[in-house]
């Protein structure tokens, strides 16, 4: 099951329409994907040195992937903590997956104190972008 998860996963991270149309994310990776495509964990290790080096560049729909993947220890060692690191640079650059996922993380306490003034700040600010399945689903509304 969990192969199943990583598989869905990776296919998330790579057909990411904001990071597709990164291509100084794509461009340092390019012989990294093509040598390793026959192996399932290759292609992982690979993917989570392409999204890093995006991440790294400033890249928010990559910032918010490696987030997830440290969230779900995709690639790498479960980390709640760097998984909010990541969060908050792409929230912080206004990506609303990222901004939902950094409230949720403070309203459970994963990877920082659990502080519900932060959590719905950040969730106000992912619901205030369009995002109507993030206020029904939370009961978040960006005038509160």
């Amino acid at each position: 099951m969990k192969n199943v998860a990583s598989a869905l996963l990776l296919a998330l991270c790579l057909s990411s329409p904001t990071f597709a149309q990164d291509t100084s994310a794509q461009d340092t990776s390019a012989q990294d994907t093509s040598a390793s495509s026959e192996n399932p964990a290759d292609q992982i290790a690979a993917t989570l040195r392409r999204i890093r080096a995006g991440a790294e560049q400033g890249n928010s729909a990559a910032q918010f992937n490696l987030g997830v993947m440290y969230a779900t220890g995709l690639g790498t060692v479960q980390d709640d903590a760097e998984a909010v690191t990541w969060y908050r640079k792409a929230a912080e650059q206004g990506n609303a997956r990222a901004q939902y996922n950094l409230g949720i993380a403070y309203r459970d306490g994963r990877g920082v104190p659990k502080d519900d003034v932060q959590a719905n700040a950040w969730l106000r600010k992912a619901a205030g972008q369009d995002l109507p399945q993030l206020d029904a689903q939370d009961g978040v509304h960006p005038s509160q």
